[in-house]
């Protein structure tokens, strides 16, 4: 077979292959809140488009690495049961909704990042693990990097023009709302303390990793996102109680907060006020304990599951109820019971619970062991939960950059679990098994693609025209005017 010599090793064509997809897989991720390289679409859309185009490559790696032919899966047999009655649950429901194509769109979306996961896990194990690691924390890097320097870049020529009041959400830039900026950082906080907790991984770059870790907790402050709060003090409330280094991590997320509160203050209020700068939309105007509306689309939820408990109203048909405020239900629980039936919300509230309860045993098992483990581990089971805890307050389960996110860290929480102990293919598991899975995965990407090439050439155009000529605003699900019921509510 046809090799090439790199980086040390002998690579097959076909590794060669995959390490070229998943570095242009890479490299859309850190792109798609950077760059606006589709101008004429919004960022949720673009962002959507740089999913579609992620999953595709990560199909496209597990049909030329052969990983759909044997490879372990990387869970235990009830939780592969589970995924499966899931997934069969909701095809069911996709095929009984009110526009079965929508809810299919939906289902492959799931599936599809399904699929992206499960290779995240196969290429970490594929390659070098702690190359792996290196990349994909650069990348988290160099997206938070890169978006703090568009923050400090607007914030200085806003302060030099003070010609006007400063508005703290025209700040940030990269998505079309800043609480989706808010999602992300609750996905990053806990990574970017990674290297604090490891001199090894710092050497000259100290100061610069110190600086984007306190200026990211700025901007999470700064964005006002009460989900943030949220989730990062459950996250560190979990880890303190799993040992000395979920502690250790604790801490120095209480130290980035306090810093960046210090400094959100000196950027957002004192500077400011000595310009003679007034600031609107600030982190201040955020701290109250209102719904902000969710009690209206959480009641259209609960009963959406009171009219069809079983099988839900189809994937994605709460957008196919018309409502002036949202077209997803702002809590990922409510969201999946009312879509996809209460059996499968239970199913899928069990594999996530089972999950989170082998890594705090995990995690457990090294404090009492009198071993810290893996610093990584420990950053990664925050993010994970973190991010499901601000799921029940927000819609981490249907911005697009922020499923990717979620997907790939999960999957890379996944291979370093069970990076002391390979699992090995399961016997039992017959060929045909491996064969239905690798199919299901094409297809679901393949379906992607058709429906992207179906919307994209006139998609901003339409949702554009439809908001205007209803005198609404936007509402995203799967692209940024997520409606797709027949009759729009008036405003």
């Amino acid at each position: 077979m046809f090799k090439v010599h790199c980086v040390g090793r002998q690579l097959s064509l076909g590794d060669l292959s995959c390490l070229l997809c998943a570095l242009l897989g890479l490299v859309i991720l850190v792109s798609l809140p950077v760059w606006s390289w589709l101008p004429a679409e919004s960022w949720h859309d673009a962002q959507r488009t740089g999913q579609i185009l992620i999953i595709t490559l990560a199909i496209s790696i597990g049909v030329v690495s052969g990983a759909f032919r044997w490879q372990p899966y990387f869970v235990v047999r009830p939780v592969r049961r589970a995924i499966a009655v899931i997934a069969m649950l909701g095809l069911c429901s996709a095929a009984l909704a009110h526009q079965p194509h929508w809810a299919l769109v939906e289902w492959v979306t799931f599936w599809g990042s399904l699929g992206l996961g499960w290779m995240v896990v196969v290429t970490h194990h594929r390659f070098k693990s702690e190359d792996a690691d290196r990349v994909l924390l650069a990348s988290g890097f160099l997206v938070c990097g890169l978006l703090s320097i568009k923050f400090m870049t607007t914030y200085l020529a806003t302060i030099l023009d003070a010609t006007a009041p400063m508005d703290a959400w025209l700040l940030f830039s990269g998505f079309d709302n800043v609480r989706f900026f808010g999602q992300f950082s609750t996905l990053t906080l806990p990574l970017l303390a990674m290297p604090l907790l490891s001199g090894a991984w710092l050497g000259r770059f100290r100061y610069l990793v110190i600086s984007v870790f306190v200026l990211w907790w700025v901007q999470a402050i700064a964005s006002g996102t009460r989900g943030t709060w949220l989730g990062m003090a459950v996250a560190a409330v979990g880890l303190a109680f799993s040992g000395r280094a979920g502690r250790r991590w604790a801490s120095m997320q209480m130290a980035g907060a306090a810093s960046g509160l210090v400094a959100c203050w000196i950027l957002m209020d004192w500077l400011p006020s000595l310009m003679g700068l007034d600031v609107v939309r600030g982190p201040g105007d955020r701290l109250n304990a209102s719904l902000s509306g969710r009690e209206a689309i959480w009641r259209q939820a609960i009963e959406m599951i009171v009219h069809k408990p079983l099988l839900g109203f189809g994937p994605m048909h709460f957008a196919d109820i018309a409502n002036p405020i949202a077209a997803h239900p702002h809590q990922a629980w409510l969201q999946w019971a009312s879509e996809w039936g209460v059996p499968s919300a239970i199913l899928v509230s069990g594999v996530v619970s089972y999950a989170l309860w082998a890594a705090f045993r995990r995690l457990t098992a090294w404090s009492q062991a009198i071993e810290e483990g893996p610093n990584l581990y420990h950053c990664l089971v925050a993010a994970v939960l973190a991010s499901l805890t601000q799921g029940m307050v927000d819609g981490v389960l249907v911005m697009p950059y922020t499923e990717t996110w979620l997907t790939i860290i999960s999957g890379w929480l996944l291979a370093i679990h069970w990076q002391e102990r390979m699992p090995r293919p399961d016997e039992a598991a017959c060929a045909q098994s491996y064969f239905v899975i690798g199919v299901t995965f094409i297809l679901s990407a393949a379906t992607l693609c058709a429906i992207l090439v179906r919307d994209y050439p006139t998609s901003w155009a339409q949702r554009r025209s439809q908001v205007y000529q209803n005198n609404q605003h936007f509402q995203p699900r799967f692209w940024v005017q997520g409606v797709i019921a027949k009759e729009v509510m008036p405003p």
